[in-house]
């Protein structure tokens, strides 16, 4: 059996979710604030920030058990993917040969002592990283740096440390050899591209993407060879997507593809663009992207990933007929996908755009017959009670809106619910009752920046339409003989408030 040095592949990604089928396996959700998304159903004033945290709601899955493909973020209540490692193709190590017989049999220890000066030493140190000894690989490389200062293998000995520790899960110091091994090295050298690859490689593992894109941009500059110059531009692709710079991310997989359009990063260079576009609110030109992709590379592991985009990438486009109708494929290719449940979210918002209330109504029954224990229960009863809201249909908003406080005390919807039910009462005249909702969500969210001040606003709003002696504390009324307590204020929550408490706000 022949020993060589094969190149090192290693990939890592995390994600969000469920239980992805084996297509979505790539497609690991993460949390992450939506952006350029439209939102038909509620009033100005009332948005829907909360919907970005609904990936918290899924469970994480261990990074050493998630040896899978790419993520990215997504708005609105869209499964939310957030781009962290690539596949096997896109971490590689340089070729070396390493001593061995002549017709192909693995090289005996003794034989290592042929070697001269340095080379002894680095040769042995990749003789043992073959066999997996990674600490006796280090301890040959160190030898050769102590006692060769002005060593030709220097630089190399030092990537190959760097290499070994973060097989040892030892990124620290695996940096730190890197480092060194770029000091050591010559201009020209082919180690120097591999180890701005190794670099950004371990700081984009660790969300570390503007040190990963300094590190990628640095590897595409050198202009090492065509298949690495790609890589390069990949990686900074998803760098970019990362940091929310997508025109730029669209840019550099767009080059990657111009670079190496047959290589093996073809498929995903084409599907990121298409996600980076999205982002981006270029919604036409993604939309053409993922039908592309889906032409062009069907068997591909992100093609579940990518037909469900689709159909968030026509709703974007208002085109919520195509969007239903891509989702309706979707279920029937992925019957078992991890992310068919946000798909019947997606579904339901795109029959509320069409005001078909009855078929949203059958696809949140089909949610929950599917689903019982769906995390996103509370997203698809919301999408109903918002429509009601914007219909001014307050009645059965209200009753929904309470109910879902009730059954999802915790939700991340908790402080939208809690403002539009203060604005609907508000807007019934029931002034009390849209106080207590407004006080309470000062209360709760009192140090958040788009919650607190706008629930302030409110209160300092409506305080003046209700009567200013009820407003009095009872320590102070109580020692006012002539205060009288005030009547109810017109259309207030008792005087027909279709709270099912009678007015008060739900819990």
């Amino acid at each position: 059996m022949t020993v060589s040095l094969t190149p090192l592949f290693f990939f890592l990604s995390f994600g969000l979710g469920p239980g992805p089928s084996a297509g979505a396996e790539e497609a690991l959700a993460v949390p992450k604030e939506r952006r350029g998304a439209s939102h038909p159903l509620l009033p100005e004033g009332a948005d829907l920030r909360p919907r970005a945290d609904v990936g918290a709601l899924k469970e994480r899955i261990p990074l050493q058990e998630a040896w899978r493909d790419i993520a990215w973020e997504r708005p609105g209540i869209k499964e939310e993917i957030r781009f962290l490692a690539i596949a096997s193709e896109e971490r590689k190590a340089p070729r070396e040969p390493i001593p061995g017989w002549p017709y192909g049999s693995p090289f005996p220890a003794f034989v290592l002592k042929l070697f001269q000066g340095e080379e002894a030493y680095y040769k042995e140190g990749l003789y043992r990283f073959l066999e997996g000894r990674y600490r006796e690989a280090v301890e040959a490389w160190e030898l050769l740096l102590g006692r060769y200062p002005k060593g030709q293998l220097r630089s190399r000995a030092s990537y190959w440390m760097g290499e070994a520790y973060y097989r040892m899960k030892d990124n620290w110091r695996a940096l730190g050899a890197y480092s060194q091994a770029l000091i050591e090295g010559r201009a020209g050298d082919k180690y120097r591209a591999y180890t701005h690859l190794a670099q950004g490689w371990i700081y984009l593992q660790g969300g570390e993407y503007e040190r990963a894109l300094s590190s990628f941009h640095a590897l595409v500059e050198i202009k090492p060879r065509l298949s690495l110059t790609a890589i390069g531009h990949y990686l900074k692709g998803g760098s970019l997507l990362n940091l929310g710079r997508y025109e730029q991310a669209s840019a550099a997989y767009s080059r990657s593809l111009e670079l190496y359009p047959t290589g093996p990063l073809a498929a995903k260079a084409l599907f990121w663009k298409a996600e980076s576009l999205y982002h981006g609110g270029q919604y036409a030109p993604a939309r053409n992207l993922y039908a592309h992709f889906l032409a062009r590379y069907r068997p591909s592991p992100l093609s579940e990933q990518a037909l469900y985009s689709l159909g968030w990438c026509q709703l974007g486009l208002k085109d919520a007929g195509g969007a239903c109708r891509t989702w309706e494929q979707f279920a029937a290719s992925y019957p078992h996908s991890g992310l068919l449940d946000s798909a019947l979210i997606g579904k339901i918002r795109a029959f509320l755009i069409q005001r078909d209330l009855a078929a949203a109504q059958r696809t949140y029954r089909h949610l929950l017959t599917r689903r019982p224990e769906s995390p996103w229960r509370d997203h698809a009863l919301f999408e109903l009670a918002a429509y009601r809201f914007e219909k001014e249909e307050l009645g059965p908003a209200i009753l929904a809106m309470e109910e879902l406080l009730r059954s999802f005390p915790a939700t991340p919807l908790r402080p939208t619910l809690l403002f539009l039910l203060g604005e609907s009462f508000y807007r019934m005249g029931a002034y009390r009752t849209a106080l207590s909702y407004y006080q309470r969500l000062a209360k709760e969210y009192a140090t958040d920046p788009a919650w607190g001040p706008r629930s302030l606003t409110r209160i300092e709003e409506i305080q003046p339409r209700i009567d200013p002696v009820s407003l009095i504390p009872s320590s102070i009324s109580s020692s006012r003989p002539q205060a009288r307590p005030a009547a109810p204020a017109p259309g207030s929550a008792c005087c027909g408030s279709p709270s099912p408490s009678g007015g008060s706000p739900g819990s």
